[in-house]
């Protein structure tokens, strides 16, 4: 598997779920990707004391951008 980071199906929610964002590397956790109501999106939180390259946050970016696609597309 390519790139930094794995992406872990922590809680799922009626129309939206939780992710732990975790390193490939050393499996230590970097943050969460969750539903943010008032921008009706997904957001990512990373942790406190993480800190993310542009490679990483691209990663982030493209998962956000699936979970939306496929939001998207059960309306």
């Amino acid at each position: 598997m390519n790139g930094y980071l794995k992406f872990e199906l922590i809680e799922r929610k009626s129309k939206t779920a939780v992710y732990l964002v975790r390193s490939i590397h050393d499996g230590s956790d970097l943050g969460k990707i969750s539903w943010f109501s008032h921008w009706r999106r997904y957001v990512f939180s990373p942790l406190e004391g993480t800190i993310f390259d542009s490679a990483c946050l691209g990663e982030v970016k493209v998962f956000i951008d699936t979970l939306m696609k496929d939001r998207e597309a059960l309306k």
